[in-house]
């Protein structure tokens, strides 16, 4: 076979455009992991997918150079979709998109917790409210605290307040609360 038969030139085009759908998939995924309920695992395993994918789209341009041995334009197509996803996750897309779908249900709930008439309440059953897989909810002083099954490290855990005064939350550094929108905070707990 020579470096520019049909059967070679095929079977290189189709691993090509098989990569692109998994660079795609893993991108998506990675853009999943950054957002608020992603747990740290899998931020590590996106991590580690897409290095393996950066070392097939390496040897995937290796290889074509070595067969084809002339310049294509579709092989900008794996960059340019690194390149898209960094955009997105630079610009916060994937954080606003989950959380605007997330947000309604998820006051929803807190504002069906804030009816109970109990003062004060702690529920350990797990549910899911939008995309957020929640393990227990609770209220306090009017503050209504979902425990998320996520963690963003091992020595953390990620909880959402629902506070309807607009009041902040207590003992609150930089890095441990973040106001995500009207009377809701993402509060890590050590």
């Amino acid at each position: 076979m020579d470096a520019d038969s049909g059967q070679g030139a095929t079977a290189l085009g189709t691993f090509g455009a098989i990569l692109a759908g998994l660079v795609v998939i893993e991108v998506l995924a990675w853009l999943w992991a950054q957002t608020i309920g992603a747990g740290f695992g899998w931020s590590v395993l996106t991590l580690l997918v897409g290095v393996a994918l950066v070392v097939a789209w390496l040897a995937y341009l290796v290889t074509w150079a070595f067969r084809r041995k002339r310049f294509a334009w579709h092989l900008l197509i794996i960059p340019t979709i690194g390149l898209l996803g960094l955009g997105a996750a630079f610009s916060g897309l994937p954080q606003k998109a989950r959380w605007a779908y997330d947000e309604p249900r998820l006051t929803v709930a807190a504002r069906e917790a804030i009816a109970d008439p109990r003062a004060e309440f702690h529920d350990q059953n797990d549910r899911t409210i939008g995309t957020q897989e929640v393990s227990s909810t609770s209220k306090v002083d009017g503050v209504v605290t979902f425990r998320l099954f996520s963690s963003d490290g091992f020595f953390s855990m990620t909880t959402l307040q629902y506070r309807p005064d607009g009041s902040s939350p207590d003992r609150c550094g930089t890095n441990r609360c973040q106001s995500l929108s009207d009377g809701w905070w993402r509060v890590l707990v050590d």
